[in-house]
Formats: structure tokens, C-alpha cells, sequence
């Protein structure tokens, strides 16, 4: 059975004489502005894919699995990426230009900041400039002295614009992860990243 999404026109109303004469009327006009009408337990309905444009938010593009995937691995790749010249580029690419990285906080600076009266801690960075500081930190600390690699962990999934997946930083000889992340993006139009949210799970 096709998905279908709950009009609000009650059946009783759309056999009234006015919506019976008014569809008669523009009937060849009907298919170039409206989509298809069902009835479906005593109320019209319309397949959520033929809603018309325009009638709710914007969407993004539709995405292959494989544009999923590419999507992922660019992600990951650029926190990994030596070159400063490519990372700038990279973060421009992947990310809109207000876009926001919200970081959880590790166990102990939350602790700390609880000690201290404040309640829940995020770090923020927002547009172009703070997340090339942010991504080129994380490359100079973690990656740069050799010590571990961030890769992707296979479970990406999506639904309609946010994306999530699991990444690890994992020691370069091999090994169990050093630090485990979820990450959920939320994606422009554009299928550019609008929305960062990182949470640290070990």
C-alpha cells in the first residue's frame, strides 16, 4: 500500500455539491495542479510524494546510498587531513557558511562546569573560520603526532535531512578506540551540513 499523508478536507465535505461542481469544472486542469486524491478511511488523502511544492519545508535533494556514504567518509576524512589548504577547502564544501558544530563536552570538563553551577556545557562553533580552528585543532592533537586515525564505523542512516552515524579514533597500529562519537547532521537543500551535533560516548 502506498504511504499516504491525512488531508484535512473531511469526506462529508468533499461530496458536496460546490467541491463535486468545482472539480467537474477543472477537471483538465486538475492534474497540472494538484496531486492525486484518495479516499482512505472516510477522509481524502494525498501520497506524500506528490505533495506540491511549496506546500511544507524545504527538503534536500534526494540522496543514494552512496551519496550517503561519500558524505560520511568526506567527514570523516577532512578532521584527518594534513594538508591546511586542503582542510580549509574541505570544511568550505562540507559545511554551509553560518553552519553550527555543537560539541558535547568530555565527562570531565561537564564536571567540572557542574562544580561550578553551570548546568549543560556545549562548545560551539559556528561558519567557516571556527570550524577550520575547531577541525585543525582536533588534526594537531590527535592525528598530526602519528598516534590515531578517526574512521567511520558502517552504521550511517538517514532521515529526510539529518544524518547520523558513529565515528572511533583508533590508534594507527591497531587496537580498540581511543574515543567513540555520534554524530548528527543536519543537512541544507544543498546537501551541504547546516547543523553539527557532536556527542562523545567514549
Amino acid at each position: 500500500m502506498k504511504l499516504t499523508c491525512r488531508w484535512v478536507v473531511p469526506a462529508r465535505a468533499a461530496s458536496s455539491s460546490w467541491l463535486t461542481r468545482r472539480r467537474v469544472r477543472n477537471v483538465r486542469n486538475a492534474s497540472a495542479i494538484m496531486p492525486s486524491v484518495y479516499r482512505f478511511g472516510g477522509r481524502l488523502t494525498i501520497p506524500c510524494g506528490e505533495l506540491p511544492a511549496g506546500g511544507g519545508r524545504s527538503t534536500v535533494r534526494r540522496m543514494s546510498d552512496h551519496d550517503l556514504q561519500q558524505l560520511i567518509d568526506r567527514y570523516v576524512a577532512v578532521w584527518g587531513e594534513p594538508d591546511p589548504a586542503r582542510r580549509r577547502a574541505a570544511v568550505r564544501d562540507l559545511w554551509t557558511g553560518d553552519a553550527v558544530h555543537v560539541l558535547q563536552p568530555p565527562l570531565e570538563m561537564r564536571q567540572a562546569a557542574a562544580g561550578l553551577g553551570f548546568g549543560r556545557l556545549a562548545l560551539e562553533a559556528r561558519g567557516h573560520d571556527a570550524l577550520e580552528s575547531r577541525v585543525s585543532r582536533a588534526y594537531e592533537e590527535f592525528v598530526a603526532p602519528g598516534g590515531y586515525v578517526f574512521r567511520a564505523r558502517g552504521d550511517a542512516d538517514r532521515l529526510h535531512d539529518v544524518v547520523k552515524f558513529h565515528w572511533e579514533m583508533v590508534p594507527t597500529g591497531g587496537g580498540a578506540p581511543a574515543g567513540v562519537g555520534l554524530e548528527i547532521l543536519v543537512l541544507s537543500p544543498d546537501g551541504r551540513i547546516a547543523a553539527d551535533y557532536q556527542f562523545i560516548e567514549a
